[in-house]
């Protein structure tokens, strides 16, 4: 569930999407992260092992200049509805927690919604800096991910 305040809505990014297929096949693709690299136009690494406290490394294209090493730790893993993971910095720093959604629409229909809210000390620096290339890659992730679960759907 997105923020309520308005202090950190001024400090989330999200995008949302329906997608045509089944929520089961959708949740095989978010946690498949070795593959991102052949759909995902945001996220082009990661290394590491899915558990919940368990450490990552995912490569992101922040913008066409920009490319970075984002170090990160799982949060929530709930198969097949949400998953999560937080900025492996100091929460005083910048606590930002990101979490991608799958809810049922139907049983061949799935609506994905992604979020991160960045807080701490340099919370609204991160989101002034960045804010929009984050947006952006939400965005371009979820028709990504679209596009992949949809044709992966239609066989």
């Amino acid at each position: 569930m997105l923020p309520q305040s308005r202090f950190d809505q001024m400090r989330t990014r999200h995008a949302e999407i329906d997608i045509e297929a089944p929520q089961a096949l959708i949740w095989q693709i978010l946690v498949d992260l070795e593959r991102y690299a052949e759909w995902n136009p945001f996220t082009y690494g990661y290394s590491g092992t899915l558990g919940v406290g368990e450490p990552f490394v995912f490569k992101v294209r922040m913008n066409a200049a920009l490319k970075l090493d984002a170090p990160e730790v799982f949060h929530l893993i709930e198969p097949p509805h949400r998953i999560a993971w937080r900025g492996a910095y100091p929460h005083w720093l910048v606590a930002a927690t990101r979490y991608q959604v799958l809810t049922p629409v139907t049983p061949t229909r799935t609506h994905y919604h992604t979020w991160e809210t960045f807080r701490g000390g340099l919370g609204l620096v991160v989101v002034t800096l960045f804010g929009s290339d984050v947006e952006r890659g939400f965005q371009a992730m979820a028709a990504a991910l679209k596009a992949r679960a949809e044709a992966m759907h239609a066989g």
